[in-house]
């Protein structure tokens, strides 16, 4: 009898997400420094995932880009990005544009984080980590689901590394646990992306 199984395995998509990331040519401490002046012009703050820390109200688009221009690039680089993202990786799109960005800042001192949320309908987020201290804490990204096997429910801990721009759904709920040093502000940046796509055609199913 035979144990040599060969399958032919055809893969239909179903609503793949990943976690993208990517390192912008940017040097992350001139962003530190626009974060900081962002701080000072904001200095109150809001209050909205973050418990503790300092969180920038919502910027949308170009506000402030002539005043912060390595945010700006960092806000550009993710746009091609999500782009790229929209037409070839996840859920591909035949065109894609984004039509809108909403983004704020976030500074995070010792025992400061930010609780479990999710960026609402967004079709992805952004997140830059301008600076981190040698013990950053960990961005924990939730499964959709809220049961199931592991191996499509659980959860992902990532230690964020500096200058990277780490991209998951709007709608995915995630957190991030708190800065345990005094040694730096946790400084991070996120971006809210939405487009405007044609979705490419779908075949019925057999």
């Amino acid at each position: 009898m035979t144990t040599d199984y060969n399958i032919a395995l055809h893969k239909t998509d179903l609503w793949p997400a990943q976690l993208l990331n990517f390192t912008p040519p940017v040097d992350p401490e001139k962003v530190s420094e626009e974060v900081y002046k962002l701080k000072n012009i904001y200095k109150e703050g809001i209050v909205k995932s973050n418990n503790g820390g300092w969180q920038s109200p919502p910027i949308y688009n170009n506000d402030l880009s002539d005043q912060f221009h390595h945010i700006t690039t960092v806000r550009k680089f993710s746009q091609t990005a999500v782009e790229y993202i929209a037409e070839t990786l996840c859920n591909p799109f035949r065109k894609s544009k984004v039509i809108s960005c909403e983004w704020w800042a976030n500074v995070n001192k010792k025992d400061d984080y930010n609780v479990m949320h999710h960026h609402g309908a967004v079709y992805l987020t952004c997140i830059y980590y301008a600076q981190l201290p040698s013990k950053p804490g960990e961005l924990i990204i939730k499964s959709p689901l809220d049961y199931g096997h592991c191996a499509w429910y659980s959860q992902r801990f990532i230690t964020p590394s500096l200058g990277s721009v780490y991209i998951l759904p709007g709608s995915y709920m995630h957190m991030v646990t708190p800065n345990i040093t005094n040694e730096l502000d946790r400084i991070s940046i996120a971006f809210n992306f939405d487009i405007d796509a044609d979705p490419l055609e779908r075949k019925p199913y057999n």
